[in-house]
């Protein structure tokens, strides 16, 4: 039940005690001025029913009236609500509306993107614009809104008109058939978890980091970028730099102590690679050190390697450091297997984000994942519990 229901129950519920109150007092007066009456001729159950049927009408003329003001800023969760409860009272089964907002839209957003990079002929500039676009749009949005405002973009993009000939639109058709399929899919925890060659998608990855904080207890301190920093071309550092700086503002206002970024390094069509990167913000009431920020990529393989990618890094984290302060490269290879650095990823980032601010150092940090199992099937049961629960 959302905020907004939960506030317009508690008013009916007011509003519903205070007619009973009015009916007694009314009723009660009735009698004293009219006490030659025979009894017979106002019977209390007569009152009660009449009484309920106006507290009924005022009733459903309050739901009206909410329903109008609330609508466009989640009244729509009344209604549903509202309605399910009565389907259940009086058919025994939840009602067949459905709601309007995209359920789990931040999975669902991750897995429109994740989709789109693997269609060779949708290009980078179309995937960075959409990434924009979806990350602009608030957690709680319509179907309406989502599928027209990728639907706009697209037919902009790639120009499904008459003179792009029929290739181009039965491209565009099918790009915004996916897009439909993937926002009327209902997600559930993966299960696939468990399989030691299956590797954790972008979902995935995002669903266990923040399942796994909240079993910690952690989730209010700990914020977690709502999308992977995709770092698999070089043209992608711009779009790092601004999904950088939304989540830093974002845990800034809820005064999460910590940001927690999800790396993919896997270029487009050509698989995937996780590696860990935390931003402890720079709060000289958490951390005496001030800002750092640190990466592990479960392979052992250092950021510097990455050239390009470093620099961008680098540049996108620069202004939430102390002035000269690098990134911390923990450099910890752990990763024995081909399909295991999702879950090594996953851990990462909870380990470094959750250390206690007082003890933050490269060495505590190394420590801290040196203790992590090196076997990535005690990972993958750790997290499809966390997934559970």
């Amino acid at each position: 039940m959302g905020h907004l229901t939960a506030v317009f129950m508690a008013v009916q519920l007011l509003l519903l005690l205070g007619c009973l109150g009015l009916n007694h007092w009314a009723t009660a007066r009735h009698k004293e001025s009219h006490m030659h009456m025979p009894k017979a001729q106002f019977p209390p159950t007569g009152i009660a029913l009449v009484t309920l049927a106006y507290v009924a009408i005022f009733t459903l003329l309050v739901n009206s009236i909410a329903a109008v003001i609330y609508t466009r800023d989640g009244g729509e969760q009344v209604l549903e609500t509202v309605e399910d409860a009565l389907s259940r009272l009086l058919a025994g089964k939840p009602g067949p509306r459905r709601s309007p907002w995209v359920r789990n839209f931040p999975e669902k957003r991750d897995l429109l993107l994740k989709n789109m990079r693997q269609l060779d002929w949708v290009g980078h500039a179309l995937v960075d614009d959409a990434q924009r676009l979806l990350l602009s749009l608030p957690a709680q949005v319509t179907y309406e809104r989502v599928y027209g405002q990728l639907r706009q973009l697209v037919l902009a993009r790639m120009g499904a008109d008459d003179s792009s000939g029929p290739g181009a639109t039965q491209r565009v058709n099918a790009l915004l058939q996916m897009v439909a399929d993937v926002l009327m899919t209902e997600l559930e925890p993966a299960q696939a978890l468990l399989d030691p060659n299956h590797q954790y998608d972008d979902t995935e990855v995002l669903q266990a980091v923040k399942a796994s904080l909240k079993h910690l207890g952690l989730d209010g301190q700990v914020f977690v970028c709502d999308s992977p920093l995709a770092l698999g071309h070089p043209e992608s550092a711009a779009l790092v730099r601004e999904q950088v700086a939304a989540a830093v503002t974002d845990a800034r206002q809820r005064r999460a102590r910590a940001v927690a970024f999800a790396v993919n390094f896997g270029a487009d069509g050509q698989g995937m690679h996780w590696a860990a990167l935390v931003l402890h913000l720079a709060r000289v009431d958490v951390y005496p050190i001030g800002g750092c920020a640190v990466f592990n990529d479960s392979l052992g393989t250092p950021l510097r390697d990455r050239g390009a990618i470093f620099a961008a890094l680098q540049a996108a984290l620069q202004e939430h450091l102390p002035k000269g302060r690098e990134i911390w490269d923990l450099c910890q290879a752990q990763q024995k297997d081909s399909a295991g650095c999702g879950a090594f990823a996953v851990e990462n980032l909870v380990k470094m984000a959750g250390m206690d601010p007082r003890q933050v150092s490269v060495g505590t940090l190394r420590s801290a994942l040196q203790a992590v199992p090196v076997d990535a099937s005690v990972l993958r049961k750790r997290h499809a519990r966390a997934l559970r629960a």
